[in-house]
């Protein structure tokens, strides 16, 4: 079956009719990762920076993800071009090797100094979960250099097509993840507040929307409805995390060691990014037969 995919993008789930976007959905996809790279460099940078570089290992990711930010610049500007696709595949599957090596050697390093808790395991100098950002951006990575094409024998123009779905299967791994990750940095709280327990819910229930979508044979409203009210919760309650992760840091005399360990800073915001994650890859290509 022969198809090509236009330049424009559609949000005609949303809005019944075709919506053109002056870019096609890989280039925004492609300058959203770039942004996503720079806060994980900023990010890395400055953990490293309070670790003072104790193992030569940890120059790895910082010398990576600006090799991985130009090549995402590079196909947002070219993104028809066969090389750049390339490029970016093998760039952003490195990536994915750096995260998962990462995973392992931080959970090695919390084995050798018998140091295996709650607090050490999502912070101190081996936030064993921290590297697992690089798989969900490698992964998003390799997905967009691949060609689209449309779900097997079928038709139907509410289908979402190939690559929308498995960039869907992404952001709800990374939704699990951040669930996760959530949990175990607020279980060392004993959950006291309430509070706590919100990000592990909106985690686990945005990586469920987002996997069910995946699996529902067409884009109905209801489903679409579920997935666009859960993104802007997951954004929404993103800022507010920040605000209060902020606050707390502020209330308990300010130092680098509550910046990043205590109350980090920049992890609530990882629900913000993934709810424009959901709303980005849910863009669905017009296709033509």
């Amino acid at each position: 079956m022969s198809y090509k995919m236009n330049s424009g993008t559609s949000y005609r789930w949303l809005s019944g009719k075709t919506v053109t976007l002056p870019v096609n959905k890989t280039r925004i996809i492609a300058l959203f990762l770039a942004l996503n790279y720079l806060i994980i460099l900023l990010d890395i940078t400055t953990a490293h920076i309070g670790n003072h570089f104790s193992n030569s290992f940890e120059w790895i990711p910082i010398i990576f993800s600006p090799i991985a930010i130009v090549t995402s610049l590079i196909l947002f500007l070219k993104d028809k071009s066969a090389w750049s696709m390339k490029l970016h595949m093998w760039v952003n599957a490195i990536g994915v090797l750096i995260g998962i090596f990462g995973f392992i050697f931080h959970i090695s390093g919390l084995m050798d100094r018998a140091s295996f808790t709650l607090s050490n395991l999502v912070g101190g100098n081996n936030p064993v979960f921290a590297p697992l950002a690089f798989v969900g951006t490698g992964i998003i990575g390799v997905i967009i250099a691949q060609k689209d094409k449309p779900l097997a024998n079928n038709s139907s123009k509410n289908i979402l097509s190939v690559k929308t779905r498995q960039l869907l299967l992404a952001i709800s791994f990374w939704f699990f993840t951040t669930g996760l990750d959530a949990f175990f940095e607020h279980a060392q709280t004993s959950f006291t507040n309430l509070l706590t327990w919100v990000p592990i819910i909106i985690g686990l229930f945005g990586a469920m929307v987002c996997l069910m979508q995946v699996f529902t044979p067409s884009t109905d409203t209801a489903s679409i409805t579920l997935l666009t009210v859960t993104m802007i919760l997951c954004f929404i309650i993103g800022l507010l995390g920040f605000f209060f992760h902020i606050s707390s840091d502020l209330s308990n005399a300010w130092s680098w060691n509550s910046l990043f360990y205590q109350a980090p800073w920049l992890a609530p915001l990882l629900f913000s990014d993934l709810g424009i994650w959901g709303m980005i890859v849910i863009l669905e290509p017009i296709e033509s037969y």
